[in-house]
């Protein structure tokens, strides 16, 4: 039973400490961010996502319990931040009140919303809805202020089936357009470095993803050697972001290390499988939100003497 029981984490901390982590791991995120896109637009897409996450969350709270739950409300926080991440920096604020209520409003809901928080990840769900519904708005060079380094975005190039003109050291430091926490890769493993040393994320999921995905990029390429194709996939696109601050969301990342592996096999697997087969879009939020609901059954069949337990956050 010890072994069992040693198996099963809990990040270190209550709920205020959790939503200190993300926040510290994402300021280098951030501060690239206003560098590449400038300060307006990137305060005003953050500072809309956060501030309406948090009057959603708010107002059902009022609504239907008359009480306010100050986790809920540091989740709601949490979640209106990485979806604002997920935006392009020229996002107008009704598609941000839109992606918003998708996010936040059926996870306060007193029935349903505990069963949507167990299997549906919820900002995979905001990303995925937003690619879905406003394919319009997608990133362009021409919302950077700096001059990258390829005339077409690295993304856009890899889903037509050409390697991206950007280098690898372009696509690893950030010198191309994107959504606003796709772009730098560095800042990003940074903040993920940050994460695992406060205790506040494992490294399974993350390691899982990451290798499955470079594993099949490299022996299945689709365009230019094996490796140009292994570089263009990893580092293009929403996979790191997803991999350190997305897949370890704690309502929907499993609580075995067993589990964990698994989420993490899923999610690169079908990151692959959509970028390749259903070029259209990045695939890697579906596989996220896809991989979230699979592993949600099919973990306590991993180990059926543990009560499965979820972390409120």
């Amino acid at each position: 039973m010890k072994k069992q029981r040693d198996r099963i984490w809990c990040a270190v901390g209550s709920p205020a400490t959790w939503t200190t982590d993300y926040l510290i791991a994402l300021l280098g995120v951030y501060f690239w961010a206003i560098y590449v896109f400038g300060v307006y637009d990137i305060n005003r897409v953050l500072a809309g996502c956060f501030s309406v996450a948090i009057v959603f969350s708010l107002c059902m709270q009022l609504a239907l319990r008359r009480t306010i739950d100050i986790r809920k409300l540091l989740s709601a926080a949490v979640n209106g931040f990485l979806v604002g991440f997920l935006m392009p920096a020229g996002t107008p604020l009704w598609v941000i009140v839109t992606v918003m209520a998708i996010a936040i409003l059926p996870f306060e809901l007193p029935y349903l919303g505990q069963y949507l928080r167990r299997y549906v990840h919820p900002i995979a769900l905001a990303a995925v809805f937003m690619i879905f519904v406003f394919p319009q708005f997608k990133a362009t060079n021409a919302d950077c202020l700096i001059g990258v380094s390829g005339p077409i975005p690295p993304l856009d190039s890899l889903l037509s089936g050409m390697i991206p003109d950007d280098g690898i050291y372009d696509m690893l430091i950030g010198r191309h357009s994107g959504l606003i926490g796709e772009v730098s890769v560095l800042m990003i493993t940074a903040g993920g470095i940050y994460l695992i040393v406060r205790d506040t994320i494992r490294v399974y999921a993350p390691i899982a993803m990451l290798g499955s995905l470079a594993i099949l990029s490299y022996a299945f390429p689709v365009a230019g050697d094996r490796l140009d194709f292994l570089v263009a996939q990893m580092f293009t696109g929403g996979v790191f972001f997803t991999a350190v601050f997305l897949l370890s969301y704690f309502p929907t990342c499993p609580a075995t290390r067993n589990g964990s592996v698994l989420y993490g096999l899923l999610c690169g697997v079908l990151t692959y499988a959509l970028r390749r087969f259903f070029p259209t879009f990045d695939g890697v939020y579906l596989a996220l939100l896809l991989s979230a609901a699979a592993v949600a059954v099919i973990e306590p069949l991993l180990a059926p003497q543990i009560i499965l337990w979820k972390k409120e956050f």
